[in-house]
């Protein structure tokens, strides 16, 4: 009930009424994407585990009976398993089943979606958001949202992989967010209990946050601007890379550097490519030409000022680099 009349709040007041399409990211079983029909002209649910999608179109036809395991924090011997029934309730539902014309759940990956560009107004993350590295959840969401659209997180960030370089502050997902051409408009906290049961000694509290942030109609804009020589560089963020190389018999060496770019892919170089992003920082195409034949002064004859300007607009292109 609390997420469900937190995202419906965010959407009347940042949408309104008019016609809309919902994505559901990590919808898990589709308990939370199915009442948002409610919400939505039209749903879209999407997990990668096949079983809890099969799980939701089951339930459509008939409950699902199966045993709670408990390892620990029982107090009772014989609530280590205990038989239940899991149910939709279809008899209170008899208006409601009528969405299943508007809801469409998917097998999929968050990182690689199936909808088409610029296709839905409002995306939803409930519990989700820390499950990929925020860069590659965003890429897709970035990519699929109308300009003008929603982006909807709810939950904690407990972040369910080892990379900590990518277990971001709430803070620095609202620096990325704006680095990537969306504006919070709304945040909040809410303070709710999970895994309680009536059988165990404990259970979780979490303070969620959660925010809407709407997507800017400039997020094309890298599109419009191109790049000359004039143009004035930076970073646009912090940049992910792995240097990889052999040595031969011989004893020569040859290394490349591989770069993990925002929408997930990895782009590929020489060393030379590292000392122009260290370079980009503030300055314009011509000076960081200027600084990097002077770097490599015995091979300028190899490294022209085309190679260099070429190289620039491809991490242009590619958002690793920005025009100021």
């Amino acid at each position: 009930k609390t997420i469900l009349e937190t995202i419906a709040s965010y959407v009347e007041k940042h949408i309104g009424k008019k016609n809309k399409k919902a994505l559901v990211i990590g919808a898990g079983a589709g308990r939370t994407a199915w009442d948002l029909c409610e919400v939505f002209d039209h749903v879209y649910a999407v997990d990668s585990s096949f079983c809890l999608v099969n799980y939701f179109y089951t339930l459509l036809k008939s409950n699902i009976k199966f045993y709670q395991i408990s390892e620990n924090n029982i107090y009772s011997t014989e609530d280590f398993a205990i038989s239940r029934e899991a149910t939709l309730n279809l008899s209170e539902y008899s208006e409601k089943i009528k969405n299943i014309n508007k809801f469409n759940f998917f097998v999929g990956d968050a990182s690689h979606l199936f909808l088409s560009n610029e296709s839905i107004e409002v995306i939803t993350s409930i519990y989700f958001t820390d499950v990929l590295p925020f860069h590659i959840l965003l890429a897709e969401v970035k990519r699929i949202l109308k300009p003008g659209g929603l982006f909807i997180h709810f939950g904690p960030l407990s972040y369910h992989f080892s990379d900590m370089e990518n277990s971001f502050s709430a803070e620095e997902i609202k620096e990325i967010l704006k680095q990537n051409d969306f504006s919070i408009i709304e945040e909040a906290r809410e303070v709710s209990p999970h895994t309680y049961s009536e059988i165990r000694m404990n259970m979780l509290i979490y303070n969620n946050w959660s925010f809407v942030a709407i997507k800017n109609n400039s997020s094309n804009s890298i599109q419009n601007n191109k790049l000359t020589y004039n143009s004035i560089i930076n970073i646009k963020g912090k940049v992910s890379y792995d240097i990889k190389g052999f040595v031969s018999q011989s004893g020569n060496y040859e290394s490349s550097v591989s770069i993990s770019l925002f929408n997930g892919e990895i782009y590929e170089g020489s060393l030379f490519m590292l000392e122009v992003i260290k370079l980009s920082d503030n300055k314009s195409v011509l000076e960081i030409i200027g600084n990097i034949k002077e770097i490599y002064k015995n091979e300028v004859d190899i490294i022209s000022d085309e190679n260099i300007f070429n190289l620039i607009n491809d991490l242009y292109l590619n958002e690793v680099l920005t025009i100021n």
